[in-house]
């Protein structure tokens, strides 16, 4: 994505015929989650989004055509509540549904890798231009940050704005509470159970646990957090 282009692209049109394609994206650029553990207190020298402490960070959270007036998407708008690192001043950034809102910054990105997707789709005659209904579907989970990517990212790859009309939220969005049919309720962490699901998280654990990583790079960083907030380090697991 840094070099503006895939690894390969040389796909010949002519001899492969597109059947399917799944492209998952996380999200983009975001701010700071809020975390009761550090009671929400900045690294020392860590600026926050108030504009005296960081006009760029103020910037980041309200030039983005997703919070310029509101956090909004497509689908939603929220409300949220003002960045807890910047307290007592009165921070941009904002939480919203307990979740950081996604930035400009993540705005950029999203169209970076949208446009990167329009060439292996759309400019190699995979996919027709402007993604007639049907052919591109979108899900995403019910938060600023992810929604605000899926758009942009939509938006470049098929130059035009999904609407709910096309993208209804009940079907594009994870839903709030248990799965609901029609939903995309797999894309919502911790949906399966179950004994194979339990012996897979063990041994994903213990080879964490022992790994050089874990054991070596993590601890000293949590060591040195510990150390920079005057609090014990916190145990190893």
């Amino acid at each position: 994505i840094i070099d503006v282009n895939f690894e390969d692209v040389s796909v010949d049109v002519d001899e492969y015929t597109l059947r399917s394609s799944y492209v998952l994206q996380r999200h983009t650029d975001r701010w700071l989650y809020s975390h009761d553990i550090i009671q929400n207190i900045c690294w020392p020298g860590q600026l926050n989004s108030s504009a005296s402490s960081s006009k760029l960070a103020e910037q980041e959270c309200t030039e983005c055509s997703g919070c310029s007036d509101g956090l909004k998407t497509v689908w939603q708008t929220w409300k949220g509540t003002p960045d807890p690192y910047a307290v007592p001043l009165r921070g941009s950034c904002r939480i919203a549904g307990g979740r950081p809102q996604g930035t400009r910054q993540g705005e950029r990105h999203a169209r970076r890798w949208g446009d990167l997707l329009w060439w292996q789709y759309i400019g190699s005659d995979f996919v027709d231009a402007r993604c007639p209904t049907g052919q591109v579907a979108l899900h995403a989970d019910a938060a600023h940050k992810n929604e605000l990517a899926l758009q942009h990212i939509f938006q470049a790859l098929c130059e035009r704005t999904p609407t709910l009309k096309e993208y209804p939220k009940n079907s594009t969005l994870t839903p709030s509470g248990a799965p609901r049919k029609g939903s995309p309720w797999y894309a919502k962490p911790a949906q399966c159970g179950g004994e194979r699901l339990d012996n897979m998280t063990r041994e994903a654990t213990e080879a964490k646990s022992s790994s050089h990583w874990w054991r070596h790079e993590v601890q000293d960083a949590a060591r040195q957090a510990a150390k920079a907030l005057r609090r014990p380090p916190p145990p190893q697991d």
